[in-house]
């Protein structure tokens, strides 16, 4: 499926810096061919309890894909792939889309209570970290961030990314 060595995730987090991990190729076959098929996946949702909508001014998120039977193939990959490496091997995984339209910031200035892989499915965004870094990711490119590495997310193009989030007990020890 791909070439990405998740091992390389336990060693981020010790260093907490977020670090692009590669690409994947993306073909209709495996994935969503542009945000026409995106918007047509939401619309066909079933109606389970898995999923929560949230509408922002220029963002709809969506939790729980990896649950939807009409999930792209190469999202149900990176989830299964991921669950055989610490950290996401021992917590649980939730998968959320969002979908931006130009320019849109995902949030402000945040940062996360799950160490996350993030992937570009369509469109370009840029990652801000308040050190003064930024990733520009592309379509298929694959970003780790540890939490609590504090961020924002804007859109250059109209875009669907996918993160993978390893939520974190906050009663437990995590690095």
């Amino acid at each position: 499926m791909h070439n990405i060595d998740f091992n390389i995730l336990h060693e981020l987090l010790i260093n907490k810096r977020p670090k692009l991990l590669g690409n994947i190729t993306l073909s209709k076959d495996n994935s969503f061919e542009d945000m026409t098929e995106v918007m047509d996946f939401l619309n066909n949702l079933d109606n389970s309890n898995d999923k929560v909508y949230r509408s922002e001014i220029d963002m709809i998120e969506v939790h729980f894909l990896q649950k939807q039977n009409n999930c792209p193939q190469i999202i149900k990959n990176i989830s299964k792939n991921l669950k055989k490496f610490e950290p996401f091997k021992s917590r649980e995984l939730n998968v959320v889309g969002f979908i931006g339209f130009d320019n849109a910031i995902g949030y402000n200035w945040h940062y996360d209570d799950y160490h996350l892989v993030a992937m570009n499915i369509i469109g370009n965004t840029t990652w801000y970290f308040k050190d003064g870094s930024t990733i520009e990711m592309n379509p298929g490119d694959l970003m780790f961030v540890p939490s609590p590495i504090e961020h924002k997310v804007v859109g250059t193009t109209e875009r669907f990314t996918i993160s993978f989030c390893c939520l974190i007990n906050k009663n437990r020890f995590t690095l």
